[in-house]
């Protein structure tokens, strides 16, 4: 299980948003001092500087619901968690560059035809550079990571691998969510990289 605070999905989204969690968080430790957030996130993306202050808002919204665990503002912003492929690229570098010792590094999110692949540095829990394609399933109204093409230093290896620590990282990230007697499941949608998880409550 993982020992770090502070993640994103990946993940989520992944990853497929998201996603992807560390105790309780996604993928980063707590902040530290700022690097060259600017410098970094222009090498890794081509979004303007009016693309990454919109990605920034809907990080913000996200962190204030999923973050902090407030289930009252992930009921009212149901209907904003979506990212960008480039937005979640931006996120996740800029975010990585403030945190000492982040889980991933070179993280790169692609779509191609509604299939995500993901291509990272894994620090912990699996050491080394990890690819893989995700797709998001429903399990019992659970979020959970399908991977297939599963590689380690470009070799193939059985999916389980990393697929169940990640979605056991899911499980714990989204606990306080599936504990409240309001959450009724959710809904997911890639549409021409557009990923949109939607929590649903009565």
């Amino acid at each position: 299980m993982f020992k770090n605070k502070k993640v994103f999905i990946s993940a989520l989204i992944l990853v497929a948003i998201i996603p992807l969690s560390v105790s309780a968080s996604w993928f980063w430790n707590k902040p530290t001092a700022q690097k060259n957030v600017s410098t970094i996130t222009n090498q890794t993306t081509g979004l303007s500087g009016a693309e990454k202050t919109i990605a920034d808002a809907k990080y913000k919204i996200w962190e204030d619901g999923f973050e902090k665990k407030n289930i009252d503002s992930v009921i009212a912003n149901a209907d904003n968690f979506w990212f960008t492929v480039p937005e979640l690229n931006y996120l996740f570098a800029s975010v990585s560059a403030t945190v000492k010792k982040p889980l991933l590094s070179d993280f790169k999110l692609t779509d191609d035809n509604n299939i995500l692949s993901v291509s990272a540095n894994f620090k912990k829990f699996v050491r080394g550079h990890v690819s893989f394609t995700a797709q998001m399933t429903n399990d019992n109204n659970k979020v959970k990571l399908d991977l297939s093409k599963v590689r380690i230093f470009g070799l193939p290896v059985p999916s389980s691998w990393v697929s169940k620590p990640l979605n056991d990282g899911i499980d714990e990230y989204f606990a306080f969510i599936y504990n409240d007697s309001r959450y009724q499941g959710f809904t997911f949608s890639n549409d021409n990289g557009v990923l949109k998880i939607h929590p649903e409550f009565k």
